[in-house]
């Protein structure tokens, strides 16, 4: 997995859900365990890395231009 703390928040939370409809497949259908838990533990990487963000970000200072959606929270 790339390095989260280079990648833009959008496309954490891409590849999040990525990430979320492989392992719903794997539950679904089945799937290799070593498969299925290095999904799992990338989902808890990048929510890990989403609430660290969400937590550290000051939504009152643009970032690069940007600032922070209103509807994450």
């Amino acid at each position: 997995m790339e390095n989260l703390d280079r990648l833009e928040f959008p496309a954490l939370v891409d590849m999040l859900s990525r990430q979320t409809e492989g392992y719903t497949r794997m539950l679904k259908e089945g799937g290799d365990k070593l498969e299925f838990e290095q999904c799992k533990m990338s989902i808890a990487l990048l929510q890990d890395e989403i609430a660290f963000r969400r937590e550290t970000f000051d939504r009152n200072t643009p970032v690069a231009g940007r600032r922070l959606p209103d509807f994450i929270e």
